[in-house]
């Protein structure tokens, strides 16, 4: 997430408390269409001895905006991979999925795929 001129926030700036305030979240609202997902990343969460922004900030905040929160670490390679497949699969749960039917399948020529041949049906 970035804060007012460019910066992106993290567990170690005094600054990241005010993220609601400085209009992330609102921006988000106003601009995207409502049932887009948004998640609260508290970032460097491996500076331990650095940390100014408490996790149960993190979480309160992400309580207030009824959204997931992880603290990460890119560089520990902490809740990366988890943060990156919860959003994800939260993507697919609100994704329709589409049967395929006979009007948009062709299993004869390869299912649409170039080059593929069927070993069982040549």
């Amino acid at each position: 997430m970035q804060i007012p001129g460019g910066r992106k926030a993290s567990v170690m700036e005094q600054q990241s408390h005010a993220l609601p305030h400085y209009g992330c979240f609102s921006c988000c609202k106003e601009h995207a269409n409502e049932d887009v997902e948004r998640m609260l990343l508290g970032n460097k969460c491996d500076m331990e001895d650095k940390r100014v922004v408490p996790k149960a900030k993190g979480e309160q905040i992400a309580r207030e905006h009824n959204i997931r929160f992880f603290e990460t670490s890119a560089k520990a390679n902490i809740n990366i991979e988890k943060a990156f497949l919860t959003l994800a699969e939260d993507i697919l749960r609100k994704t329709p999925v589409k049967e395929p039917n006979s009007e948009n399948v062709d299993i004869s020529s390869g299912g649409g795929v170039t080059g593929w041949k069927s070993k069982c049906c040549s």
